[in-house]
């Protein structure tokens, strides 16, 4: 019976996120200059969410009382919290690629 419960959770959970993509595929099908603008909005709304997905996300891992022996050293923390600044900046245009830095200081 457990087992049924699981695939019945599975199902659902799965279900849940299949059925809406396929609605918009079957929507916009035809439409390719839609689809691809309906693209390119749902890549900077997933860049504009994703630093407060991180955020929380470094928090608890940077949290000895959650992760206990398992938690993120200080350094670790400064470097992600640094990446995280610098991928918002150049979302945001204002950012230098990390591939330009070692060109400028030789």
């Amino acid at each position: 019976m457990d087992y049924y419960l699981d695939g019945a959770c599975l199902f659902l959970y799965s279900s849940t996120a299949l059925v809406p993509a396929l609605v918009v595929a079957i929507m916009f099908h035809n439409d390719e200059t839609a689809s691809d603008s309906l693209s390119e909005w749902l890549n900077v709304l997933q860049s504009v969410v994703l630093p407060f997905a991180v955020l929380p996300l470094l928090h608890f891992c940077s949290s000895e009382q959650v992760m206990g022996i398992f938690v993120i050293s200080r350094w670790g923390l400064i470097m992600l919290l640094a990446h995280c600044c610098i991928s918002w900046l150049g979302w945001a245009g204002l950012g230098v690629s990390l591939s330009c830095i070692p060109r400028v200081l030789l």
